[in-house]
C-alpha cells in the first residue's frame, strides 16, 4: 500500500510540477488578455472532457471488482459517446468567450483523442493495481509540457496563445503507447458479455450521479470565469483563473488517494472490514499538503510574476483553503462508490453549485473578486461537511 500510494504520490507529483511549470510558461509570456483566454480554454477543456467519463470510470472498477464480471467494452462504448457529446459542447461554450476558430477546433480535437485514450488506460489500469501504469498516464505528458515550456522560459523558442493551447492539448497523447501493453491489450480483446446493455446500463446507474457531481464540481471555475467576465471584463478572468490553476495542485492530492484506496476500500467493504477511521485517516496528507502549500505561496508567487496579476497572492491564498476541502471531499466520494450512494453526491454537489451562484450574485457586486473567491470557500466547506456526515451511516449499515 504504502509503495503503491508513494508512486502515484510521486507521479502525481511530477504532474503537477510539470503543469505548473507550463503555467509559469504561459501566464509570464502571453498578454493578460491572452492569458485569460487560455485560462478559459484550458478550464472548459476539463471540464467538458470529464462528460467522456460521467463517473463511469470508478463505476467500471467497483463493479468488476464487486461482480467479477468483465465491463471494459461497455466502458469504451460509453466512453466514446460521451467524447463526441462532450467535444461539441465544449466547442460550442468557447464561442461565447470568442474563441471558436480553426485552429482551437484542431487542437481540441486531439485533447479529447489523448483524454479518451488516457482515461480509459487508467480504468483497465486501476483496476488490475498497475500503479505503474496508470503513473506513467500522468508522468509523460507533464514531462512534454515541463520541457517545452523550460524552452519558452529560457527564450529558446516562443508561443503564442494558439501554440501555447496545442502543446497543453496534444499533450495527452504522449501516453497513447501504453495501450499496447499485454494488460491493455487483454482487457480490450476479451470476448464476454460487457457489450451487453445490461453492462451499459450499470455502470450508468453507479456512475452517472456521482460523475455529475464530479461535472458540477469542475464546472466552478466556468462558472468563476464567465460570471467575472459579465461583471469585471476579461483582465480581471486573468488574475483569477491563474490563483484557481495553482490552487488546483489539491485535485492531484486527491487523485493519486483516489486511485489507491478505491480498489483497496472495495475489497475491505466486500470482506466487512471498512471503518470510519480507515476512511477518513488518508485526509491527514492533504491537511499537511496545505500547510505547505500555504506557506511557499506568497514568497513563490512573488518571486516569479512580480505584479503582473493584481491581488494573485491573496486569491491563491484563500482559493487554495477552498481547493484542499474540495479534494478532501473528492477523495471520500470513493466511499460513495463502493456503498453506490451516488445519487446522494449529486443531491450534495447540486445544492453547492446554488450557494455558490448565490453567493457570487450577492458578493461580486460588493467586494468584486475577492467575492467570488469567498463564494468558493463557503460553498466548498459546507459541500465537505454534508459527505462527511453521511459516510458514519452507511458504514453502520454493513
Amino acid at each position: 500500500m504504502t509503495k503503491n500510494l508513494l508512486m502515484v504520490g510521486v507521479s502525481n507529483l511530477a504532474n503537477g510540477i510539470g503543469g505548473f511549470i507550463f503555467l509559469i510558461a504561459s501566464a509570464r509570456l502571453l498578454p493578460t488578455d491572452d492569458y485569460a483566454k487560455f485560462a478559459v480554454l484550458t478550464a472548459s477543456f476539463v471540464f467538458f472532457a470529464k462528460i467522456t467519463e460521467l463517473g463511469t470510470t470508478p463505476a467500471f472498477v467497483t463493479l468488476s471488482i464487486q461482480e467479477k464480471t468483465d465491463y471494459s467494452k461497455a466502458l469504451l462504448k460509453l466512453k466514446v459517446y460521451f467524447g463526441l457529446v462532450a467535444f461539441v459542447l465544449c466547442f460550442a461554450f468557447l464561442n461565447f468567450f470568442s474563441i471558436s476558430d480553426f485552429y482551437t477546433f484542431f487542437a481540441l480535437s486531439l485533447g479529447f483523442i489523448g483524454y479518451l485514450i488516457n482515461d480509459y488506460l487508467f480504468a483497465l489500469f486501476q483496476l488490475k493495481e498497475d500503479f505503474l501504469k496508470t503513473s506513467l498516464i500522468n508522468f509523460l505528458p507533464a514531462v512534454v509540457k515541463a520541457v517545452f515550456a523550460l524552452l519558452a522560459i529560457a527564450s529558446v523558442v516562443s508561443y503564442n496563445f494558439y501554440q501555447f493551447s496545442l502543446l497543453y492539448l496534444a499533450s495527452l497523447l504522449v501516453a497513447f503507447p501504453l495501450a499496447f501493453s499485454k494488460k491493455a491489450l487483454s482487457s480490450i480483446q476479451t470476448k464476454t458479455e460487457s457489450e451487453e446493455k445490461g453492462k451499459v446500463k450499470q455502470l450508468l446507474v453507479l456512475g452517472t450521479p456521482a460523475g455529475v457531481s464530479q461535472a458540477l464540481i469542475l464546472i466552478v471555475p466556468l462558472i468563476n470565469s464567465t460570471m467575472i467576465k459579465s461583471s469585471l471584463g476579461l483582465t480581471q478572468v486573468a488574475s483569477f483563473a491563474l490563483a484557481e490553476k495553482i490552487s488546483t495542485i489539491f485535485s492531484l492530492a486527491s487523485l493519486t488517494l483516489f486511485t489507491v484506496f478505491l480498489p483497496k476500500n472495495a475489497q475491505q467493504t466486500k470482506k466487512g472490514l471498512l471503518t470510519s477511521k480507515t476512511v477518513f485517516l488518508p485526509l491527514v496528507y492533504l491537511v499537511l499538503s496545505l500547510f505547505v502549500m500555504l506557506a511557499a505561496t506568497g514568497p513563490l508567487l512573488k518571486f516569479i510574476f512580480n505584479d503582473k496579476y493584481q491581488s494573485l497572492i491573496e486569491l491563491s491564498y484563500i482559493l487554495s483553503i477552498s481547493a484542499a476541502l474540495t479534494a478532501s471531499s473528492s477523495f471520500l466520494e470513493n466511499i460513495y462508490y463502493i456503498f453506490h450512494k451516488t445519487k446522494v453526491l449529486f443531491t450534495v454537489q447540486l445544492l453547492k453549485i446554488f450557494i455558490l451562484l448565490t453567493l457570487n450574485l450577492v458578493l461580486i457586486k460588493t467586494v468584486g473578486v475577492f467575492g467570488v473567491a469567498f463564494s468558493n470557500l463557503g460553498s466548498s466547506f459546507l459541500s465537505l461537511v454534508a459527505i462527511s456526515l453521511l459516510i458514519p451511516t452507511f458504514i453502520k449499515r454493513t
